[in-house]
């Protein structure tokens, strides 16, 4: 099957560690890109998404996405997958 997506990853959204990758090699720059683009879900995330009585682990959850272009034409697509 081919999602035409220039490189895949999956990601645990805590440690920031990739769980799995596509065939292609990994590529530094777009694993850092991906890691920025967790930290920005986060932190507006905890700014305008969470309840007073939520802590910092439920700021990721399935509700949670995420889709940014980047000035180069690179899209970032961030989402939340169940377990």
């Amino acid at each position: 099957a081919n999602c035409r997506m220039e490189k895949v990853y999956l990601f645990d959204v805590i440690s920031k560690m990739y769980i799995a990758t596509d065939s292609f090699p990994v590529d530094l720059y777009s694993y850092e890109l991906c890691t920025d683009l967790i930290d920005m879900v986060i932190d507006v995330s905890c700014i305008y998404g969470m309840g007073s009585d939520e802590n910092y682990n439920s700021a990721f959850d399935s509700k949670s996405s995420s889709i940014t272009r980047l000035d180069n034409g690179l899209i970032l697509y961030l989402r939340e997958i169940d377990h």
